[in-house]
């Protein structure tokens, strides 16, 4: 009995810190999912690479960034992942793709940094790209409806042969 009740606690414990650790900014966690795009990153990240960046207090030349085009410039909102190798958060990084020997023309400030780069999946951006295409996503929710419906007709069923065994 105790060791199910440590067990417990453990299994919360750890499922806890993944979901810490996994929590997007969009739900208020501090953890962004970057698909790659583009040859500006080859030699560290390849097109189709899913790279997970994570918010800082302090950013430095050297980090990996994700961020967002300021929106007063071209190509405003658009995402782009690059190396700082220049400037500050207070007037603006200096930014350009591991591939490039041209610097953005872009210089996003603290504000407009998503993350910086923390993990990264190869090829798992391009798999979400496809899952979300029509097909496989209506796929993917016909077979969760269904895996759905079937499972409360067994506990249901359970719960009947108890009730009539008292």
């Amino acid at each position: 009995m105790r060791t199910r009740r440590v067990a417990k606690i453990l299994i919360t414990l750890v499922v806890a810190v993944v979901l810490w650790g996994t929590w997007p900014q969009s739900l208020g966690g501090s953890v962004a999912y970057v698909k790659v795009n583009g040859e500006s990153m080859d030699g560290t990240y390849n097109t189709g690479d899913l790279i997970v960046v994570h918010r800082e207090a302090h950013y430095a030349v050297g980090d990996i960034i994700a961020y967002r085009v300021p929106k007063d410039k071209f190509a405003a909102g658009a995402q782009v992942i690059h190396r700082i190798v220049g400037g500050n958060g207070s007037s603006g990084f200096v930014t350009r793709g591991d591939n490039r020997t041209v610097v953005d023309e872009w210089h996003p400030r603290i504000g407009d940094v998503v993350g910086t780069a923390w993990a990264r999946f190869p090829g798992l951006g391009s798999w979400f790209t496809r899952m979300a295409q029509p097909i496989p996503l209506g796929a993917l929710c016909g077979g969760l409806t269904v895996l759905v419906m079937l499972f409360p007709r067994r506990a249901v069923a359970r719960q009947g042969t108890a009730r009539s065994a008292r």
